[in-house]
């Protein structure tokens, strides 16, 4: 599928990528739509907190890049809920 590589100031991305067959089935399985692609976000939300946990217990990884990316996923997480309790949604 892919390989998760952390950025520094940009977030957490899927290098060399091959999720063709992945894409397909969801595509043929749900329609997408807002609602399916704000479910997305949520979810990626929801994964992206425990990559970088796991991440974080490896010897080799740079503590600092680990620690500002939670920061970040949890700021938009908090940002993510203000502005869904503002919509009045979840």
């Amino acid at each position: 599928m892919g390989e998760i590589e952390i950025r520094r100031n940009a977030g957490s991305f899927v290098v060399n990528p091959n999720g063709s067959a992945v894409a397909s089935r969801l595509q043929a399985s749900h329609p997408v739509d807002r609602a399916f692609l704000d479910y997305l976000v949520y979810m990626r939300a929801a994964v992206e907190g425990k990559v970088v946990v796991l991440v974080a217990k490896r010897a080799d990884t740079n503590r600092s890049a680990v620690r500002a990316a939670l920061e970040r996923t949890e700021a938009e997480m908090s940002e993510s809920v203000q502005r869904d309790s503002l919509r009045g949604t979840r």
